[in-house]
């Protein structure tokens, strides 16, 4: 009998000492953005902004933020495709963050920001306004217009949402196939 419990007890023994030999498990990192309030975070997201009634841009995002006390949402990546009147894509906004107000559906996307308009123009920026209710596209920083071969920068711009009237604020840059 005694035996017996002795070999219980060395065997409870190894247990315990390989139960505490194996890995243990990581504790979970809560983001920075939960831990700055969000209420809410959610994956794999599309969102169609209107404006006036009519579908402006779809928005898609990998990462949503959103907050109980406030109609903003952070989102990261954006992938915004914007449609012209008839419902055809005018173009691709990409950047690395946006900040979305679901009341009036106005955005500000930021970092890298990058235009593709389907006809080939390429705006870059840092910070870009999309505003889908006044048809307008705007940026009020530093701006790269990359067209036809030609680079044009400036200190902003502004274009409606179909990007069918893009304006440089202080142009400068180098026109292929113009001589001056």
């Amino acid at each position: 009998m005694l035996r017996t419990i002795r070999n219980r007890s060395v065997r409870l023994g190894w247990m315990l000492l390989l139960a505490a030999c194996e890995p243990q498990a990581e504790t979970p990192v809560v983001s920075e953005d939960i831990a700055n309030g969000a209420d809410q975070v959610m994956f794999g997201v599309e969102h169609f902004v209107t404006g006036n009634g009519v579908v402006r841009g779809k928005l898609v995002s990998d990462t949503a933020f959103m907050y109980e006390d406030s109609a903003l949402v952070r989102v990261r990546p954006v992938n915004l495709t914007l449609f012209d009147d008839d419902g055809n894509v005018a173009g691709e906004v990409m950047a690395r963050t946006g900040v979305l107000n679901t009341r009036t559906q106005t955005m500000v996307a930021s970092g890298s920001v990058v235009v593709e308009e389907t006809g080939g123009d390429r705006i870059e920026t840092e910070e870009l306004h999309f505003d889908p209710n006044r048809d307008r596209v705007w940026s009020v920083v530093a701006t790269t217009i990359h067209r036809d071969g030609s680079v044009l920068r400036g200190t902003g711009f502004t274009s409606n949402t179909q990007l069918t009237d893009t304006r440089l604020d202080a142009p400068r840059g180098q026109v292929q196939g113009l001589e001056f």
